[in-house]
């Protein structure tokens, strides 16, 4: 199976996936899903779960927060952080809060 192929086939079982777990999807194409939901889910067991579906040598990064934006500068910091990992934008912002706190003394 060629891996442009595999990909498509992953992504779109990702979709279907988020969607299971009360996601709607918002864009799905090439090497990428966009969802929201308004529900409480657990965030790190999905990601576990879709880790799961990636083909054989390929990781998946993630980015949660309230917004688009937040998400995709939490999906930024997971892909410069060694990819194959989920950032939330909450605590990225706690973070940078708790080193705003520190500098200030």
């Amino acid at each position: 199976m060629e891996l442009s192929q595999s990909l498509q086939i992953s992504t779109e079982a990702i979709s279907i996936k988020l969607q299971e777990n009360g996601f709607d999807i918002i864009f799905c194409a090439a090497d990428g899903v966009v969802a929201s939901t308004e529900l409480d889910v657990d965030l790190k067991s999905i990601f576990s779960e879709i880790r799961g579906i990636a083909p054989e040598g390929m990781t998946f990064s993630a980015g949660s927060g309230a917004n688009l934006r937040e998400s995709y500068i939490a999906l930024t910091s997971a892909k410069s952080n060694g990819k194959n990992c989920m950032h939330d934008y909450s605590s990225l912002d706690d973070a940078i809060k708790e080193s705003e706190i520190v500098q200030d003394y």
